[in-house]
């Protein structure tokens, strides 16, 4: 709830470990990257990917 308030937070990318955790978000709009592997170098290598 708080984050459909917050407009500005639509602009950032979020980070994710599984599409099922990314579902919701992505319904409202948000920016998603979803790590290829469970992890902390996939996750890692998400964060990577950002510009």
């Amino acid at each position: 709830e708080l984050a459909v308030n917050a407009p500005w937070l639509k602009q950032v990318t979020i980070c994710v470990n599984h599409a099922r955790i990314a579902e919701q978000t992505l319904d409202l709009g948000f920016k998603i990257l979803i790590a290829d592997a469970p992890g902390d170098e996939a996750m890692f290598n998400t964060l990577l990917t950002i510009h």
